[in-house]
C-alpha cells in the first residue's frame, strides 16, 4: 500500500499537468465558435474552448477522486495472522495501548494518517477495487476526449502535431491519421478492464485471506500503473501540440449558418404569434431537403438564406422583421461565461 500511494501521488502530479494544460486551451479558443454535435451530426454553436472545457470538467472530476482515495488508503499495521493482534498483545503483556500506539507510529512512519481498526490476514481488497476503479475512472475520461479528438480530426477540424518527416500512412502519403490518439485509446481501453479483474479478486478472497489475489496482483498493479503514466504522459503532449484548423472551423460555421439561424427563427415566430410546431415544421420541410448549389458556396450571407427560405413566405418575414443575425459570435450562448466560471 505505501507504493500504491506513491504511484497514485505520482498519478496526481501528471494529472493535474493536464487539466493546466486544457485550462490553457480552453482559454486560448473560448471564444473561437465551431460547430457542435449530437449524433455526431451538426448542431448548434459551441466555442472550441468550450470543448476543452468539457473534457477538463471530467478530468477536474477524476482529481477530486484521487485525492479522496489517496486520503482514504489504509495502511494494515501490525496484527498478527488473522488480524487479531493476538501475537503482538502477548509480547506487550497484555497491555492495548502499546498495540494501538505501535501501529499509529508506523502509519505515521510512512505517511498514513491511522492504520486499520479492522481486518483480517491483509487489509480488505475492496481498497484495491476502490484504487483500480479510480484508474479506470481517468482513462475512461482520457478514452472520451481522444475519441472526440479522433472524431474532429476526421471532420478536419483538429490535428495532432505532424513531424516533417512522419509517415501518415505507409500506403497512403496524404494521410495524417491520429495514431497517437488511437494508440492512447488502445491503452486505456486494456486499464479501464482491469477494473473487473480486481472486482473478481476481491470477490474470492475466501474468509480471513486466500492467495488467490497474490499472482493477479503482482502483474495488474505494476502493468496499470506504468500504462497510466505513459497514457497521461502522451496525452498531455498531445493535447499541447494539437493543431487547430481555424479557416477551416470558420468556413464550416459560415456554411451552416442557414442551419445555426433556426432557433433564432422559431423564437421570433413564436413572438409573432405562430405556434411554435407550425414554424418547426415550416423550417424542418425545408431544410431536411437537399441544398442544391447552396451547399457549395463558401459563406451563407443574409441574400442566400433568404433564398432558401423564400418558399415560404412565413419564414422570410420572421427573417426580415427581426433581421435574424449571421454573426456566429451570436449563437455562441453563454460558453465564454461559463468557462471564465469554471476556471475561477
Amino acid at each position: 500500500m505505501i507504493i500504491v500511494k506513491k504511484s497514485l501521488e505520482t498519478v496526481s502530479t501528471l494529472l493535474s499537468k493536464l487539466f493546466y494544460t486544457l485550462k490553457d486551451k480552453s482559454e486560448k479558443y473560448k471564444a473561437i465558435p465551431t460547430l457542435a454535435y449530437t449524433h455526431l451530426q451538426q448542431a448548434q454553436m459551441t466555442t472550441i474552448g468550450k470543448r476543452f472545457a468539457m473534457w477538463n470538467a471530467d478530468i477536474i472530476m477524476d482529481i477530486n477522486s484521487l485525492i479522496s482515495v489517496i486520503a482514504k488508503l489504509p495502511f494494515r499495521g501490525i496484527k498478527s495472522t488473522t488480524g487479531t493482534e493476538d501475537t503482538i498483545l502477548k509480547l506487550f503483556g497484555g497491555d492495548h495501548s502499546k498495540c494501538d500506539l505501535l501501529n499509529e507510529k508506523l502509519a505515521n512512519k510512512y505517511g498514513f494518517d491511522h492504520p486499520l481498526i479492522i481486518c483480517g490476514q491483509t487489509y480488505s481488497r475492496k481498497y484495491d477495487v476502490m484504487v483500480f476503479h479510480l484508474m479506470s475512472s481517468i482513462c475512461q475520461s482520457i478514452y472520451k476526449m481522444m475519441n472526440d479528438i479522433r472524431l474532429l480530426s476526421g471532420k478536419g477540424e483538429i490535428y495532432e502535431a505532424f513531424g516533417e518527416t512522419q509517415v501518415g500512412s505507409s500506403a497512403m502519403p496524404y494521410k495524417k491519421n491520429p495514431i497517437t490518439c488511437e494508440k492512447i485509446c488502445s491503452l486505456a481501453r486494456y486499464v479501464i478492464n482491469q477494473e473487473s479483474a480486481m472486482v473478481q479478486t476481491y470477490t474470492n478472497q475466501w474468509l480471513e485471506r486466500s492467495l488467490d489475489d497474490s499472482a493477479i496482483k503482482r502483474i495488474m498493479y505494476p502493468e496499470c500503473f506504468l500504462l497510466l503514466e505513459h497514457i497521461l504522459t502522451d496525452t498531455n503532449k498531445c493535447i499541447a501540440g494539437l493543431v487547430i484548423n481555424e479557416e477551416y472551423i470558420k468556413k464550416q460555421v459560415s456554411q451552416s449558418m442557414h442551419n445555426i439561424i433556426t432557433e433564432e427563427i422559431i423564437m421570433n415566430g413564436v413572438k409573432m404569434g405562430y405556434a411554435r410546431i407550425d414554424i418547426h415544421e415550416r423550417i424542418r420541410s425545408i431544410l431536411t431537403k437537399p441544398m442544391k448549389s447552396y451547399e457549395e458556396d463558401n459563406h451563407f450571407d443574409l441574400y442566400t438564406i433568404k433564398k432558401i427560405f423564400e418558399s415560404d413566405k412565413v419564414i422570410s418575414e420572421i427573417i426580415t422583421n427581426f433581421n435574424i443575425s449571421l454573426d456566429p459570435m451570436d449563437y455562441i450562448g453563454r460558453c465564454v461565461e461559463q468557462i471564465e466560471l469554471f476556471y475561477q
